[in-house]
């Protein structure tokens, strides 16, 4: 598992990212919408829209739903929406293609 999904994986559990139905909710605390390399659903495309109306940064993973699932301890995850601001500063440094 590359280390951005294992830190993907630690802010999951510590309750610093939202996947699925929690996002939209959440979406005025968010900091960093991460979208998976094959997300296409009409819901995807929802959130993003929303996402980008608020000013939320976005980033298009290279990895597929499955990868991001993995690591988040569910079969397939399409977005993810982190909430902290120091660990979307560092996921943006890391360099993840927009």
């Amino acid at each position: 598992m590359d280390s951005l999904l294992g830190f993907l994986g630690i802010l999951y559990r510590g309750g610093r990212l939202l996947i699925g139905s929690r996002i939209e909710p959440s979406l005025s605390k968010g900091k960093l919408l991460l979208v998976a390399s094959d997300a296409v659903s009409g819901e995807s495309a929802r959130l993003k829209k929303k996402a980008a109306g608020r000013g939320i940064e976005i980033i298009e993973l290279e990895n597929s739903k499955a990868e991001l699932g993995s690591a988040l301890a569910r079969d397939e995850v399409s977005l993810a929406l982190v909430l902290d601001t120091g660990a979307a500063a560092r996921i943006i440094s890391k360099g993840e293609k927009r």
